[in-house]
């Protein structure tokens, strides 16, 4: 009988920090299938470290990819992007984007099913298998409609950078949660861990703890917070609580703007209500 361990990682947003850390313990699980669920760049600062390390590990790894909202996002730039809270992460990242990144993300599907001999199939999306920027949330009552919507016992997916695990019967809906930008208000790392036991998988929830402050510093050095002004101090705030700041942030400016597009004066007021300092 056939015996797999898979590693499946979402959402990395370019914070390399977190995400070696979770290869090291990745490198500890005899794996036989890596599975990135997009989202793997902008948020954190030069992209094309995360890229080189992906390249890296398709070297020594079979890996499975599927386009994130972000891949969407940067194979389709606006011109409007510019240094600035609102986009200024995007910006940053298509500025560090390389021929061989664009081309690398232009192969990444929407959905991907993955079969591996004598187990159950798996169906691996970002956001939905419909849409990689619809998100699927376990207290929604409509998560279980889900079910009806594909064959395969297991539906993985991302975006929420939320970890949850929903049964019904024999089937399964999972999030891994997020590797590079917590927002559970636990600032640790996290992946799924999934095993083959011979009849079914079994899920592990793993929660990797690592230096932030190693994160942060790359932030400061890169001078990434001149693209993207309180959007990086949000994110710089962030790795330390685990808690959605970048979010809150958006939202809390969108207020002060009213029907208005928000400015950078709205941005700023919104960062001093909620206590993120600028950087650096």
């Amino acid at each position: 009988m056939k015996h797999y361990r898979i590693a499946i990682l979402s959402d990395i947003h370019a914070n390399i920090t977190a995400f070696k850390a979770c290869i090291e313990d990745i490198q500890q699980q005899s794996i036989d299938l890596l599975v990135f669920l997009g989202d793997n760049v902008s948020d954190y600062p030069l992209p094309q470290e995360t890229f080189d390390y992906i390249y890296e590990l398709k070297k020594k790894y079979s890996c499975v990819f599927v386009k994130g909202n972000r891949e969407d996002y940067l194979l389709n730039p606006k011109d409007t992007w510019k240094a600035s809270s609102k986009n200024g992460s995007l910006y940053h990242t298509c500025k560090h984007l390389r021929p061989i990144d664009i081309e690398f993300m232009k192969t990444m599907p929407l959905t991907q099913r993955i079969e591996l001999e004598g187990a159950d199939p798996i169906l691996i999306a970002h956001g939905s298998p419909e849409n990689c920027y619809q998100g699927l949330y376990k207290d929604d009552p409509e998560l279980s409609n889900w079910f009806e919507k594909f064959e395969e016992k297991l539906l993985i997916v991302g975006h929420t950078h939320t970890p949850f695990i929903l049964k019904q019967e024999d089937r399964m809906i999972m999030n891994p949660g997020s590797v590079g930008s917590s927002v559970i208000g636990d600032n640790r790392a996290q992946y799924l861990l999934l095993e083959w036991n011979e009849c079914e998988w079994v899920p592990t929830q793993k929660y990797i703890a690592y230096d932030y402050t190693l994160e942060q510093q790359r932030m400061i050095d890169s001078k990434y917070y001149e693209d993207c002004f309180y959007w990086a101090a949000a994110g710089f705030k962030n790795l330390e609580t685990g808690v959605n700041e970048v979010l809150t942030l958006l939202l809390k400016a969108i207020e002060i703007a009213g029907n208005e597009r928000p400015t950078e004066e709205d941005f700023a007021k919104a960062a001093q209500l909620l206590d993120i300092s600028p950087l650096p």
